[in-house]
């Protein structure tokens, strides 16, 4: 019974130990899942059976050959190493246990998404050179004159990253850095602070230039600066302050003593940091006396338009000054008419007269040097009549000028035709038809002037070469009647006041470039024309004068024509009108007219006239 007990127990033991050893594993379980290119550890979520793996955008998903390890015992299908096309992701892997159950697991694989959110580059049409890209900003230079308010940049961004604004899109860059927005792939985003710019411009340009004591502003023209300083001025250590252009180098340097007594200008050398270099000169001279000074006398027609630049236009007009020193300078300016022409004038000075022509647009004309010490005195006086242009007074530098002396009470005015302009008297510099028209011109030795000195009489000339009471030579459209009131006596602008010269004599001497002509029109216009005088000058004595250029039928013609019309005057009752017939055929000066002897001529027959008429 004990030994069958045991058999039965014996046998129930190795049943169940039998049992236990050969029953089957159940786990189906990825343990890993690897691939190749992988970026980060795979994602095995055992709880939902997936797979997440990230991969390098470079690998192909539609081969890839997984690296599997599942649960002991158990397979997996597709088996691991086995190509499989993920591009299609999730893939399905079935893992079957040792019990024969089975799993389906989803694999998926991605590319892992890129956080890249770079500008790579910017470009724009008109920039200078390549933009400058850092960390998170961009800086880019434009051409000059580029508008800013509406540039179209064209953007290279990071793959798969946008941009805001786009690339392409018109943006304003005037007010500042533009603000970029670059979104990655994975959204994430990365902000760019964009600056545009036009080219910077280096100039080299001296600002400002003062030195102590100067008088008034320093004026600039181009890359000359002029400064006047008073009289007896140091220029031989002269210490500047001078601004220049932004990063600029100056030599001499500011504050660096120069000196300006040898030539009157010093030459500065400015360069720029991409060197390139702009010379400067700096005059520094003696402070100009301007020509609204009440000490300056003012002779003829003359157009105050401009009080700083006063005009002379017609033949004999001038002024005078009266000064103390050892020197004299002054300042004119030529018209230049036609580009060519060039102006003579006379110069006299303590008496002694000297001939001199312009020869720019702008002339400083040293006058004096090396006077004796006292006062002098100088007169300009035009040569050229207004056919040539008009002078300007600039100013003047001397030492003092001084209260001048009284001008003569006496006043005559001279109205004619190129003969009372002084055309063809002066040859001593030029020769006769060897140059221009004009260069043997001399007003002040012509008759009038003569006579006026002579006299102790102021003068004033109102005449125009080729001009004729009714009939004008040398394609001259009008004729005195027309031009009789204007300052300029070319054009009829400009308007004279007669106020400012009351004439105590006109004479008038007209006719030569009239020729013989319809008495009854010649002397009807002289008339007329005679009392356009008289509505100027009231209590004027009034000559009419024959020609001297005449010849002996033109002079019959005129004396006949003059005798008439003083006659007829005075039966009007203006018996202030006289006739002085002149020596005639005196033409051995340029071009046939009168020579300078032969204006003295004209002179020594008028002179004794007027000064009996008016009990001079």
């Amino acid at each position: 019974m004990n030994v069958l007990k045991f058999i039965v127990l014996l046998a129930f033991v190795s049943f169940f130990s039998c049992t236990d050893a050969n029953e089957a594993n159940s786990e189906k379980k990825i343990l890993s899942f690897l691939v190749e290119g992988q970026v980060q550890e795979t994602n095995i979520n055992p709880e939902e059976s997936t797979i997440q793996i990230w991969v390098d955008s470079t690998i192909s998903l539609n081969a890839v050959a997984p690296e599997i390890t599942v649960s002991e015992k158990a397979q997996i299908n597709p088996a691991s190493g086995q190509v499989v096309d993920f591009s299609k992701s999730p893939v399905s892997y079935t893992v079957t246990a040792e019990d024969n159950s089975s799993e389906i697991w989803k694999a998926t694989i991605e590319h892992q998404k890129s956080n890249a959110a770079e500008i790579l580059a910017f470009y724009l049409k008109r920039q200078n050179k390549p933009a400058v890209i850092s960390d998170s900003t961009i800086t880019i230079e434009v051409k000059l004159g580029t508008d800013l308010t509406s540039l179209a940049p064209e953007i290279q961004i990071s793959p798969k990253a946008v941009i805001i604004p786009e690339s392409g899109e018109s943006v304003d860059f005037s007010q500042g850095p533009v603000n970029y927005v670059v979104t990655a792939e994975n959204e994430s985003q990365k902000n760019w602070a964009v600056s545009v710019t036009t080219e910077k411009v280096y100039n080299a340009d001296i600002i400002s230039y003062t030195i102590p004591n100067q008088s008034g502003h320093s004026v600039f023209n181009n890359a000359t600066i002029t400064i006047e300083v008073p009289a007896d001025y140091n220029l031989t250590s002269v210490v500047p302050e001078i601004e220049v252009s932004d990063e600029a180098a100056i030599e001499p340097a500011s504050g660096d003593a120069v000196d300006f007594s040898e030539t009157g200008y010093v030459d500065y050398r400015l360069t720029t940091p991409i060197n390139s270099v702009k010379n400067w000169r700096v005059y520094v001279i003696e402070e100009v006396i301007k020509p609204t000074n009440q000490k300056i006398q003012y002779l003829g027609r003359v157009d105050f338009a401009n009080p700083l630049a006063p005009r002379f236009f017609a033949a004999g007009t001038g002024f005078i000054v009266k000064f103390r020193g050892t020197y004299c300078q002054v300042l004119l300016n030529d018209q230049v008419r036609y580009g060519t022409y060039h102006n003579y004038i006379q110069v006299v000075i303590d008496g002694v007269p000297t001939r001199i022509q312009t020869s720019d647009k702008k002339n400083t004309i040293d006058l004096a040097k090396e006077l004796p010490e006292g006062e002098h005195t100088l007169m300009i006086f035009k040569d050229t009549e207004a056919g040539i242009g008009y002078l300007e007074l600039a100013g003047f530098r001397c030492d003092e000028l001084l209260v001048p002396d009284p001008m003569p009470e006496r006043r005559i005015e001279f109205i004619g035709n190129s003969i009372t302009c002084g055309y063809g008297v002066d040859d001593s510099q030029i020769a006769c038809n060897t140059a221009e028209w004009y260069d043997q011109h001399n007003a002040f030795r012509s008759y009038g002037p003569e006579v006026a000195r002579r006299l102790n009489a102021q003068w004033m000339l109102t005449s125009v070469s080729g001009i004729g009471m009714i009939h004008s030579c040398c394609d001259i459209t009008y004729e005195m009647p027309d031009i009789y009131h204007s300052v300029n006596m070319t054009t009829g602008d400009y308007p004279w006041d007669f106020t400012k010269y009351p004439a105590d004599v006109v004479t008038i001497c007209l006719g030569q470039n009239d020729g013989v002509q319809d008495s009854a029109s010649f002397c009807s216009a002289y008339v007329n024309f005679i009392a356009s005088v008289r509505s100027k000058y009231p209590q004027a004595q009034i000559v009419c004068l024959t020609s001297p250029m005449a010849d002996n039928y033109l002079f019959n013609a005129l004396d006949k024509y003059l005798t008439g019309i003083v006659a007829y005057c005075h039966e009007q009752g203006d018996v202030k009108v006289h006739m002085l017939a002149l020596s005639y055929n005196l033409n051995s000066g340029c071009d046939s007219h009168p020579s300078m002897e032969e204006h003295q001529q004209v002179a020594n027959e008028l002179e004794p006239f007027i000064k009996q008429l008016m009990n001079w």
